[in-house]
């Protein structure tokens, strides 16, 4: 018998099947998903033998062609049972099928009840039963997890400076990701910096990078927070706090002495302020011996060994995670003969 396709069709199957009563019989061996949240819709797919749609005759070609009406099927056990709804036809070994999360929730009511039976009838009130194959795990609760790479608690920053930041989000299926945004608090409210990131629909994981700058009327030694909130589909949220260190960028007074000979080697004193131990200076682009100089605790001073240098003026920088600072002809190389300064 040919087979036929009209747009109210879903297949033709007549090569499955042959006279009408040779039909097999509906076995069910296994469902996926097995377990599901009961306040979201789930798709299952339902899978065995025998699965066959009805037919009915087309009358233009006395064809028998197959329709997707007549498919009934339960989730539950006992006196509680949620039903399945809009069946699909995937072959004579599997079908798709919804239990809404309206559905779910009786099942959700009894927690003894589960694992649950699945059970399938085909258009000619034939039975398949698969016991104890699907848990219903009641509503989902748990909200996404959230990771703040960058920055990271205690960080610390200047006003005017750049974050690197670097943020987190993820679910586990079939949960997903709808919302993940971010807000920078600091001392002025009204200077807040809020955003969002880019979503691809469906998603269980994101990862967003970006640069904010933090608003240089934010005042230093002030509380600053950096807040990571995220929604999953269902209304899950979590939030995730970082606070940031506001500190004042360096500052450079003087070098002591202010000459010294081009062979290096001169014991020099940097003043100033606000230099964070990580604190290196450089005479032009060379540093200070050891390793940019030696800061010293209560941070006004770097000290060290000037690194030799040709006849001339330098500049001294001073880099830190609060920032640079420079001051020009801060130094005096002079050739060892020549006697002092010019």
């Amino acid at each position: 018998m040919p087979f036929v396709r009209r747009a109210d069709l879903v297949l033709i199957v007549a090569a499955l099947v042959g006279c009408a009563g040779d039909e097999p019989q509906p076995i069910l061996i296994g469902i996926s998903p097995s377990l599901a949240y009961s306040n979201r819709d789930v798709r299952v797919i339902l899978r065995g033998s025998g699965l066959i749609p009805s037919f009915r005759i087309d009358p233009s070609t006395d064809d028998r062609v197959a329709v997707m009406d007549g498919f009934k099927g339960r989730i539950g056990k006992h006196e509680t049972w949620a039903p399945l709804t809009h069946f699909g036809w995937l072959g004579p070994e599997a079908i798709s099928a919804t239990l809404t999360a309206k559905s779910a929730e009786e099942l959700a009511l009894t927690p003894s009840l589960c694992p649950c039976d699945v059970e399938l009838t085909d258009p000619r009130g034939r039975t398949a039963l698969l016991a104890d194959a699907f848990m219903e795990l009641g509503p989902d609760r748990e909200p996404p997890v959230i990771t703040v790479e960058s920055p990271s608690a205690g960080q610390l920053y200047c006003p005017g400076a750049t974050v690197h930041a670097w943020i987190i989000a993820s679910e586990t299926p079939p949960s997903h990701i709808t919302s993940l945004t971010w807000e920078l608090k600091g001392s002025s409210p009204e200077r807040e910096v809020r955003g969002r990131c880019p979503l691809e629909p469906g998603t269980s994981h994101v990862e967003c990078r970006f640069d904010v700058i933090i608003d240089p009327e934010f005042l230093p030694d002030t509380r600053t927070i950096f807040k990571v909130t995220s929604v999953d589909d269902v209304g899950n949220a979590a939030s995730r706090e970082n606070p940031v260190v506001l500190g004042q960028r360096p500052a450079v007074f003087k070098v002591s002495p202010a000459t010294g000979p081009t062979a290096g080697g001169t014991n020099v004193i940097i003043q100033g302020s606000n230099f964070e131990a990580d604190s290196r200076a450089y005479f032009d682009n060379t540093p200070l011996y050891p390793n940019g100089g030696i800061v010293s605790k209560d941070r006004t001073n770097i000290t060290g060994y000037t690194p030799a240098h040709p006849e001339g003026d330098v500049t001294l920088t001073v880099i830190s995670r609060l920032g640079r600072v420079s001051m020009q002809q801060a130094f005096y190389y002079r050739e060892e003969n020549s006697g002092g300064t010019p």
